[in-house]
């Protein structure tokens, strides 16, 4: 028997003795490694047996029949690495004209994808992100690394930064890449380009109330993330080569003013103030100012209406707007450009602003008309327009359409938004008060209810609605909803009305078992609170009285 064979013997029965057992209970997920204190030498010694097999070919088959034993993770990874350093050294001993060359060539290949997948898939694992989609990509690492970052953390991450339970992108990337000897930057660059400078733009939905919004804009939140582990001076000079240039840096697209004010926008969220003026040599002001510019000319350029820079500061604006609304009124895009170009340059004209309002009613834009109703509650020549109270009363209703009773967590601060909407609205003798005040109690919000009823502008209406209302509803409900949904934000400070007002009603009227049981389920310091009159009527309930 030659000594190879006593060799290859004793690494065999040694493995199945000591070692295999142990890769039995590592498939079952019973234990993380082999490798112990115990087994460390038992290792070592299989290796300096197959290192003293005198045929390399022998102690590289050998070794990479044992290493397929063992299931995916760092052990099979070192065994696969050593069996690259075994058949290296057995091509070594060969002459390029020798057969057996060609043939330890073609082991040190399949060795290499083996060990480079096996890697590849430890990553994976190590990072729980071992998906059937990324699992099936480990024989493409370059295509895997860009779904990594398609990853849905990714873009909640930017939008949600304190959530937990995040996978670590970055270094799953990067270790990925390290193993297949891929260059990550030009990873980088091909995801910047696809996210940043797409050919195709993202289109804009109806409700979008600013196109290109870092928040609003699932790629531009990719792009941030991507950005991150780099330097903030070297993000920032990059984004602001492709904000300023005519062809793109890190492709061969030409670049549009979409994709110019991509780019600053990225740049201003991901750059303090102090970096990005330094760098342009602008005060911030007139950067925003650019921003803006650049916002309007690709809407421009996505209408076909051909603007530069210069001519576009240089037309008249009433001219440019009311040009824009005769030939493009019929497209959402155009009702947007030139809505936001008038709040913009402060252009008023009612005839303008009623066919606007009623467009964005059509368009059933009711996310961004919000935020319009508020930017131009304070131009009094627009209350008179019929169009104006009637888009009041349209988005302070929107909500209630598919709103659930009892409503859900979204659709109570979608109903939140709707009274804060009212609470700032110019023109509330022309709403249906009690209306809406109804809409709000059908959903089961009655501290809303009330306090649509307190905005009631004639004082005995007024009072009237609400003694009918105080004489149905729970007034521990309603002191419950005022603490969780009015208490803080920009209500609280009507919330102290709805507080202080239900003490005071129900004192006018003799329902004083509801009352009783209120005051018997509130401590007394908290009844102090609520409201001096609530307080001042407690010890007649003692005495079995009714407080005169």
């Amino acid at each position: 028997v030659s000594l190879d064979t006593l060799y290859m013997t004793a690494v065999k029965h040694i493995f199945e003795k000591s070692l295999r057992p142990k890769a039995l209970k590592l498939k079952n997920n019973e234990t993380s490694s082999i490798i112990t204190k115990e087994t460390a030498k038992t290792v070592k010694t299989i290796q300096s047996y197959l290192q003293s097999i005198s045929n390399p070919e022998w102690a590289a088959a050998i070794a990479h029949r044992l290493a397929q034993e063992l299931p995916t993770g760092p052990d099979k990874i070192h065994a696969l690495k050593f069996c690259l350093h075994l058949a290296e050294k057995w091509k070594n001993t060969l002459s390029p004209k020798e057969e057996a060359h060609d043939r330890a060539e073609l082991l040190i290949k399949k060795l290499g994808v083996q060990y480079q997948r096996s890697a590849t898939e430890n990553v994976l694992i190590s990072h729980k992100l071992d998906s059937a989609e990324f699992l099936k990509q480990i024989g493409k690492p370059a295509n895997l690394i860009v779904s990594l970052y398609e990853h849905s953390s990714v873009e909640k991450r930017i939008r949600i930064p304190t959530g937990r339970d995040y996978p670590d992108i970055h270094t799953a990337a990067k270790q990925i890449s390290d193993v297949n000897n891929l260059n990550m930057s030009k990873i980088r660059d091909v995801l910047l380009e696809k996210w940043l400078c797409p050919v195709a733009l993202p289109q804009a939905t109806k409700n979008k109330d600013v196109f290109g919004d870092v928040q609003g804009d699932e790629d531009l939140r990719r792009v941030i993330y991507l950005l991150q582990p780099y330097p903030i001076d070297f993000s920032s000079r990059m984004l602001y080569a492709i904000a300023t240039s005519a062809t793109s840096p890190i492709g061969d697209n030409q670049l549009t003013f979409a994709h110019r004010r991509r780019a600053l926008q990225c740049l201003i969220h991901l750059a303090d103030t102090d970096t990005v003026v330094s760098l342009i040599k602008k005060p911030i002001d007139q950067v925003k100012s650019y921003l803006k510019c650049c916002i309007f000319l690709s809407e421009f350029e996505i209408l076909n209406i051909p603007y530069t820079l210069d001519s576009f500061h240089s037309s008249p604006k009433e001219g440019m707007i009311k040009g824009l609304w005769k030939n493009h009124s019929h497209e959402p895009r155009a009702v947007w450009l030139v809505t936001e170009l008038s709040l913009e340059y402060h252009v008023y004209d009612p005839h303008l602003w009623s066919g606007l309002l009623q467009k964005l009613l059509g368009f059933n834009m009711i996310t961004y008309l919000r935020k319009v109703l508020v930017a131009i509650t304070g131009v009094h020549c627009l209350w008179e327009i019929s169009n104006f109270s009637r888009a009041w009363r349209s988005v302070i209703l929107a909500p209630f359409i598919s709103a659930s009773c009892p409503p859900s967590p979204s659709q109570v601060e979608e109903c939140y938004q709707s009274f804060l909407l009212l609470l700032k609205c110019p023109v509330l003798a022309e709403l249906d008060l009690v209306g809406i005040a109804k809409q709000y109690a059908q959903v089961d919000l009655p501290a809303f209810t009330l306090g649509c009823l307190l905005l009631i502008p004639h004082m005995e209406k007024r009072e009237q609605q609400i003694q009918c209302f105080l004489s149905t509803c729970n007034p521990e409900t309603i002191l419950q909803q005022e603490s969780d949904y009015m208490s803080t934000g920009e209500v609280s400070g009507f919330a102290l009305q709805v507080r202080s007002s239900l003490p005071r009603k129900l004192s006018e009227k003799p329902q004083w078992p509801d009352l009783r049981h209120l005051l018997k389920t509130c401590p007394f310091s908290c009844v102090n609170r609520v409201s001096p009159q609530l307080a001042q009527i407690r010890p007649a309930f003692k005495k079995g009285e009714h407080p005169r």
